[in-house]
């Protein structure tokens, strides 16, 4: 495992604890996850609530608990949701250090857990916190614990300046799933795919999209009546949320911004919970309201229908099993590498057709498999981010002098649609199939 992820841009804790857990099938592997979900729920109650009035306690608790977000996110085979726990103890340990004065160990052991887990908190977490409390704890006192925390990743170092190096060069991977275009308008995107899931999930009736705001509203209300309290940990909070952002939004597409945030969801529960406005009628409204939505993209999530991210439900088993029963010995399968899920596609197809992934450097093998095939199946996103073109290209070539016919997965929700026709986009569904067969004698 340490041989693979010194080629990877992962730390190793998660995934070494993940070897040591004894339950490794597919659930067990996300039963890791939930345990650790479970653990940030409990962090957040006994280290973050244990002092505040029980109504609010309770309320705070609920909506991380709850968060349609965290249901996503938390129980996925990754380290999202262990990020979360230990972030929480972090940021609690760093806090207590600042108000007592002492308490310098145990951060640094917290912070180098978190970076062994992660960079993006880790570094988000750390750097923030040399920027507001050196101040109070002293040049010295800062130093030093840059020092011990530099110290205790020296194991790791290498692996961590090899991350930051391809983390630099990633604006070619990134923006190959850019939906605007735009280098200007995409952070934008970004950003705003965050905030919904972040406050309204990511499986969610339309209507709830208007609610999103207003949690937004009452979060940095919240933010600013945690101020009078403390503004250091405010502004350690912010300034960590905006460099992880920052660091996310350069690496990844708009769609998993927010899995990589998930560390920041308890915050801004708290947040949430501290911004309520004063009257109580209008505070159980908005509470209701926001319990109604939760209720409904939980519902959703488990009937996989709502999803902002079709990429979540994409059917491949139907997909799959439409190829076991249909294509014959000899027929090609072209399937879009850059944009749809090949490798599970791979696994759950049987051996009655050879599937190949479209990549532009395998041009010639296609072309090859496209002159010896009787049949040639292409599945594909019908949003093509490939280079020039590519699947649409090697689409066209296919059907050339076959008859094409087209099966269409997943369409997009009636309110998504009209947003793609706002924006030219010409998608009706997620996941398409095409195949291109003989022509008869006849035609």
């Amino acid at each position: 495992m340490l041989a693979k992820l010194r080629n990877d841009v992962h730390p190793p804790l998660y995934f070494l604890l993940l070897c040591a857990w004894p339950w490794h099938g597919l659930a067990g592997l996300r039963a890791f996850s939930a345990l650790w979900t479970s653990i940030a729920a409990i962090l957040l109650e006994r280290l973050w609530l244990r002092h505040w009035r029980f109504p609010h306690r309770v309320l705070a608790l609920c909506l991380f608990a709850f968060s349609p977000c965290l249901l996503l996110y938390g129980r996925m085979a990754r380290s999202y949701s262990m990020q979360t726990a230990v972030a929480i103890a972090v940021v609690w340990l760093l806090w207590r250090w600042l108000r007592r004065g002492s308490g310098a160990a145990p951060a640094c052991l917290a912070i180098l857990a978190l970076l062994y887990t992660h960079y993006v908190p880790g570094l988000a977490i750390l750097g923030a916190f040399t920027l507001v409390a050196w101040r109070r704890i002293g040049v010295r006192a800062a130093a030093l614990f840059l020092l011990a925390a530099a110290c205790g990743y020296l194991p790791w170092l290498l692996a961590l300046v090899s991350a930051l190096s391809n983390w630099i060069h990633a604006l070619d991977f990134s923006s190959n799933y850019a939906f605007t275009g735009s280098p200007w308008l995409e952070p934008f995107l970004k950003l705003g795919y965050a905030c919904v899931s972040l406050t309204i999930g990511e499986s969610f009736h339309v209507a709830s999209l208007l609610l999103a705001p207003v949690i937004l509203v009452i979060m940095i209300a919240g933010a600013r009546r945690f101020s009078r309290i403390s503004r250091t940990l405010v502004a350690m909070l912010t300034i960590a949320g905006a460099a992880g952002f920052l660091g996310v939004a350069h690496w990844v597409s708009y769609a998993f911004v927010a899995a990589r945030l998930l560390w920041m969801l308890p915050f801004l529960a708290l947040a949430a919970t501290a911004g309520l406005p004063r009257k109580t009628s209008v505070a159980r409204m908005v509470t209701a309201a926001v319990a109604v939505s939760f209720a409904t993209s939980i519902v959703f999530y488990f009937d996989r229908a709502g999803f902002l991210d079709k990429g979540y439900i994409a059917p491949v088993r139907e997909i799959a099993a439409h190829l076991n029963a249909a294509a014959k010995p000899g027929d090609v399968v072209l399937i879009d590498a850059y944009n749809t899920d090949a490798a599970a596609l791979t696994f759950y197809l049987g051996d009655a057709a050879e599937p190949i992934e479209l990549y532009r450097s395998n041009e010639e093998t296609v072309l090859q498999s496209l002159q010896d095939a009787n049949t040639v199946w292409i599945v594909r996103n019908q949003r093509d981010i490939s280079p020039q073109k590519f699947t649409t290209r090697m689409e066209l070539r296919a059907c050339e002098a076959r008859k094409r016919t087209q099966f269409d997965y997943l369409p997009y929700d009636p309110w998504q649609r009209a947003v793609l026709g706002f924006l030219k986009e010409p998608e009706t569904h997620f996941y398409e199939m095409v195949r291109c067969s003989p022509r008869s004698l006849s035609q």
